[in-house]
């Protein structure tokens, strides 16, 4: 059995614990250890009122849409946090906003990584190998065509020949 303080204690830790000004805090703590940490941040500034009176990034992000269960997206990932430059967005959406990507899911195209045309996704093959590198179905065959010329006996006694 619990004693009084015991009780106390874990009741203001609940309360504490379940309080969305917790979390947000905990999201404004979170930028400011990327910014000051990670190599891919360094540089990067956070909105000085946000750091001068975190009830202010908490008054904003309320306001903006903050729900539990999203995360804090630059919308330009070159720029820093700020509120102009920020939302609210589920995982799979963040995933999504990068530097380097390669895909636009809003207009439906995808960079090639071997020709670098910008093309439809049904330009491109399905599955494929892990990674981020996508070849469009025109470069994908182009390159089995000279593997396949490569690895065929008649161009291998070609070669011979012109040696």
């Amino acid at each position: 059995m619990m004693n009084k303080q015991e009780y106390d204690r874990k009741r203001h830790a609940d309360r504490y614990h379940n309080d969305d000004r917790f979390y947000l805090r905990k999201k404004l703590s979170a930028m400011l250890w990327r910014c000051k940490t990670l190599p891919y941040y360094k540089g990067l500034k956070i909105h000085q009122e946000w750091l001068d009176n975190p009830d202010s990034f908490i008054e904003w992000a309320l306001n903006n849409g903050w729900k539990r269960g999203l995360e804090i997206d630059r919308i330009d990932s070159t720029k820093g946090y700020s509120p102009d430059n920020c939302r609210f967005v589920t995982r799979k959406v963040n995933a999504r906003n990068r530097q380097y990507a390669t895909t636009d899911f809003e207009k439906g195209t995808r960079k090639c990584s071997q020709c670098g045309i910008v093309k439809s996704l049904s330009d491109f093959h399905r599955g494929g190998k892990a990674g981020r590198r996508y070849n469009c179905k025109e470069c994908n065959n182009k390159k089995r065509r000279e593997e396949r010329k490569i690895l065929s006996p008649g161009a291998q006694r070609q070669s011979w020949l012109v040696a």
